[in-house]
């Protein structure tokens, strides 16, 4: 589908578009931050990111990354969110947006 679609609009909200390259791309980046920070496919990632395409691409990031991703919902309370974290084991958490916005896209077709 990416292929197919490559320059095509697949991600649309209120502050930014992307299509299908640039998503992918977004993603790869991603996808090699989480390597430097040292995760690895069967590790467990945990996005505590409001709704928005951060935590979109984040989330598609792990699927190609092959990482366990756990949302964690942010009106929880922050015991709570604690506990979440904790008891699956998150090897690292996604939960600043800026850190994202400063990846640089990945080109690769």
């Amino acid at each position: 589908i990416f292929i197919r679609h490559w320059k095509k609009p697949s991600l649309i909200s209120d502050e930014r578009s992307f299509n299908y390259c640039d998503l992918y791309s977004h993603a790869l980046a991603i996808c090699e931050w989480l390597n430097l920070k040292g995760c690895q496919a069967g590790d467990t990632v945990a996005i505590k990111l409001p709704n928005g395409w951060p935590f979109a691409i984040s989330y598609l990031a792990c699927i190609i990354g092959g990482v366990r991703f756990v949302p964690v919902n942010l009106e929880l309370s922050e015991q709570d969110q604690r506990y979440i974290i904790e008891r699956v084991n998150a090897k690292f958490v996604i939960d600043n947006a800026a850190d994202l916005l400063s990846l640089q896209s990945i080109q690769e077709v």
